[in-house]
């Protein structure tokens, strides 16, 4: 019999083993709980919401300044402008320029139009108002005469005014091609600057030293240059036929021989 059971039979019980801390490998991890929303605790502290910015008292904007009639509100007032016009007009245009209140100036215009020193004539879907042109002046012949002769007389001195004016403008353009002061200066000097230099020459020339060449020696200096001038139109064509005859059997040309090889020539 073992220990163990003698021990139990006595009534002691027998020591637990210790369990293994290790876990092996093929153990499952241990089980995640998730927590709902609704079971989270609510935050004990109130938020409050912030209160909206209090608006300034905004400035009440002036009013605009009614601008005065130009002419009194009444029918005789009305009547004078008409005659000193004299010409068509619409209500409305009577009301934004002399500035009067609609209803008075229907008013008084149908006043006018009904005592006939206002004709009334609609053109399209338009009103026009005008005086009536039996109670403006007439003019007579006489006038009329007086009026064509100073026209006439108008119509002359603008001819003359005219004449002149060309005749003016015919001088500034000739006025325009003279030189100024300063451009004159400026030839003044040019010329001067022209005139020492020939001075400076002709000095050279009344020199003791200097000789002039004469006719014979001049003929033998350009006789000289002429022989030179055919030695060198000599050589260039013997260069050229030289040049020539080495490139027969190549595809180069002389100058792009010339280029190839270095050799620059006037």
């Amino acid at each position: 019999m073992s220990e163990e059971t003698a021990q139990v039979k006595k009534g002691k019980k027998a020591p637990k083993k210790k369990a293994e801390s290790k876990t092996t490998q093929n153990s499952d991890p241990p089980a995640v709980t998730q927590i709902d929303d609704k079971k989270k605790p609510k935050p004990s502290k109130k938020v409050q919401q912030a209160s909206p910015p209090k608006k300034k008292d905004e400035k009440k904007q002036p009013d605009k300044k009614v601008k005065q009639p130009l002419i009194k509100e009444d029918v005789d007032s009305l009547l004078e402008y008409f005659k000193s016009s004299n010409r068509p007009f619409t209500v409305n245009y009577l009301k934004d320029t002399l500035f009067l209140k609609l209803s008075t100036l229907q008013k008084n215009i149908d006043t006018l139009v009904s005592k006939g020193d206002v004709i009334m004539k609609e053109v399209g879907s338009t009103k026009v108002f005008l005086i009536n042109q039996a109670l403006m002046p007439t003019v007579n012949q006489q006038d009329l005469e007086l009026l064509g002769s100073e026209l006439e007389q108008k119509t002359e001195e603008y001819k003359q005014i005219a004449q002149q004016n060309a005749k003016l403008n015919e001088q500034l353009k000739n006025l325009s091609k003279i030189p100024t002061i300063q451009e004159l200066v400026d030839m003044k000097n040019e010329l001067k600057s022209k005139i020492d230099e020939i001075e400076n020459k002709l000095l050279l020339y009344e020199d003791k030293n200097y000789k002039m060449a004469t006719t014979e020696e001049t003929q033998e200096v350009e006789n000289e240059y002429q022989n030179m001038m055919n030695i060198c139109k000599k050589r260039k064509n013997i260069y050229h036929e030289a040049i020539g005859s080495l490139l027969s059997e190549s595809d180069l040309t002389i100058p792009q021989f010339e280029k190839i090889v270095g050799i620059f020539r006037d």
